[in-house]
């Protein structure tokens, strides 16, 4: 697996945005499956990263811890400053859910849902009713659906 950054600015602090130091993530069993060994990792605000690498060679684990989905066995991982783990499942939860979007490779459209509604999946989600919060998004077309 190879990780590269491209800087293209920084923010204002030296804290990095991502720091992972020593992270290791094994999986147990027999055999157990050393996904990830000891890696390093510094990542500033205004850089693009690429991870890249041959099918089993850690890249989606690598996403799952950085995204807060999955704990290392070992090492630590800093996000922005915060010492992830010393937080629980809840305090994991909120952060990620307040510092870390994702793009995933497939599009899990909601074919039920308008435009409008997949702007707020949040409160849908959650089971709770009510209509968009006014505000920036789309204009035209927003009972489109997918397909």
């Amino acid at each position: 697996m190879t990780v590269s950054a491209l800087r293209q600015g920084t923010g204002s602090s030296n804290v990095p945005l991502i720091e992972l130091t020593g992270v290791s993530r094994t999986y147990p069993g027999p055999p157990a499956v050393h996904a990830l060994a000891s890696v390093d990792l510094i990542v500033h605000a205004g850089e693009y990263v690429a991870v890249v690498g041959a099918s089993g060679s850690g890249k989606s684990t690598l996403l799952n811890v950085l995204g807060l989905l999955d704990a290392p066995t070992s090492g630590r991982y800093r996000l922005d400053g915060t010492d992830t783990h010393r937080l629980g499942d809840a305090g994991r939860t909120a952060l990620r859910a307040g510092a870390i979007g994702f793009v995933f490779q497939e599009f899990h459209l909601l074919a039920h849902r308008s435009v409008l509604d997949k702007r707020r999946p949040g409160p849908a989600v959650h089971g709770c009713a009510g209509t968009a919060a006014a505000g920036p998004g789309p204009t035209g077309a927003v009972q489109g659906r997918p397909g």
